[in-house]
């Protein structure tokens, strides 16, 4: 793994570890501090996970290299910068902080956008992996799909600026946090997703049709719950989320072969010359994941009929797509990933079952205490606490694995290479 990426997955653990902290005071003591956890969560512990994979795959599936790598590392600085400021200032109410914070990580949507271009204009310097020419369509289809992603992560940050300038209206607030987690996140986890999958486990995808009508549904249905949320437009909302609900059943059912376990036997069947499993660990966390984004996505829908319903239970939907979904999902990844982008074995290997299971039953933990706050179960906080620590558990036992992936001693990883 190459150097800024290194540092970008040493940020976002970092963000991810400082979350927890901040998670376990709101759940104890009340949500004065929800926002700055949604802020180290989404903007540190999820975006640099997500720029530190970029950065390390699109070069391997492009064959170019980047032509001014110093401009990574320039990013993960102005990055890195903007999240501690903008997270301080919401932990301090320091209005100041924030807005420099914002102001960095805006800067640094587009350095990332910058570097990519940068990457994708420069001369080929091997070939791309091979592909199947179904897997080469997939390709096709979830590159509209990062792009779309990348170019949300700037027009979020804008929306918020202007928001926080007095430019627009409050609503837009909610509106660009639905175009950073629908837009920013989903996307791009669609993507890379698209990309990879098919690659790690050797099977095709369904029909391309499938990505094709997912992703247009999915663009259209965020289209509409931006204006919707914006204008306040309740009923535009919720066809918005009734169309993004189906894209991602569209996505979900695209992937599905390619997470199978078994190994295709049909060549034409293949989509790299090479087939690898996925193991069971990484499986583990993607059915999680996927039942967390069903609970998250199925209270967003509702919420769109019955906003009363929205203000009492937007923790669980929150708590869901961020700590279950996105999570879960990226721990699943990162076991699988981080080994092979370092060529070394998983460190602390023996703990990763445990944090995984810590990892699932943590949310479903909090998200039973939130709702017994809301029902006014007499031990609905002490449920929530709970979870909470069980869930800063598990970001600690992850973070100790992927630390000694990454600072493995030299002698484990020949007697590895010897095995």
């Amino acid at each position: 793994m190459a150097r800024h990426s290194k540092l970008f997955w040493l940020s976002g653990l970092a963000a991810l570890l400082l979350a927890t902290v901040v998670h376990l005071a709101l759940t104890a003591a009340g949500p004065q501090r929800w926002d700055a956890w949604v802020h180290l969560l989404l903007y540190g512990w999820i975006s640099c996970s997500i720029f530190a994979v970029n950065y390390h795959t699109t070069p391997v599936f492009s064959g170019r290299n980047f032509p001014k790598p110093a401009w990574l590392e320039v990013h993960w600085l102005v990055w890195s910068l903007g999240v501690i400021l903008a997270s301080s200032g919401l932990v301090w109410y320091s209005q100041l902080s924030y807005r420099l914070g914002l102001g960095l990580e805006w800067l640094g949507s587009w350095l990332f956008m910058a570097n990519i271009v940068q990457l994708l204009r420069s001369p080929k310097l091997r070939p791309s992996m091979p592909s199947s020419p179904q897997q080469q369509q997939i390709d096709r289809l979830s590159t509209l799909a990062t792009k779309t992603s990348g170019a949300s992560l700037p027009v979020a940050l804008s929306l918020i600026l202007a928001r926080e300038f007095g430019l627009i209206h409050a609503r837009w607030l909610l509106s660009a946090e639905h175009l950073l987690t629908l837009g920013w996140m989903m996307l791009m986890i669609i993507g890379v997703g698209c990309h990879v999958l098919p690659r790690w486990s050797g099977q095709a995808t369904r029909n391309p049709g499938w990505l094709r009508a997912g992703l247009g549904l999915h663009h259209v249905g965020l289209l509409c719950i931006v204006l919707g949320l914006g204008f306040d437009l309740p009923a535009v909302f919720a066809l918005g989320a009734s169309l993004v609900f189906c894209a991602l059943c569209c996505c979900v059912w695209l992937l599905v072969p390619a997470l199978a376990t078994v190994a295709a036997k049909q060549a034409h069947q293949l989509s790299i010359v090479q087939p690898r499993r996925i193991g069971p660990l990484t499986m583990w966390c993607i059915r999680a994941a996927v039942f967390y984004l069903a609970v998250g996505i199925g209270f967003g829908m509702s919420f769109a009929f019955d906003r009363a319903l929205g203000a009492q239970l937007r923790p669980i939907h929150v708590e869901s797509n961020l700590a279950g979904f996105a999570t879960i999902l990226i721990y699943g990844m990162a076991y699988f990933m981080l080994p092979r982008f370092m060529g070394r074995p998983l460190g602390l290997a023996g703990i990763a079952n445990w944090q995984v299971f810590l990892a699932i039953s943590a949310v479903l933990l909090i998200d039973l205490g939130w709702a017994g706050l809301v029902a006014g179960v007499a031990l609905a906080r002490w449920l929530l606490v709970f979870g909470a620590s069980l869930h800063g558990l598990a970001a600690l036992l992850f973070s100790f694995s992927m630390l000694a992936t990454i600072y493995q001693p030299a002698q484990v990883r020949r007697l590895a290479h010897k095995s």
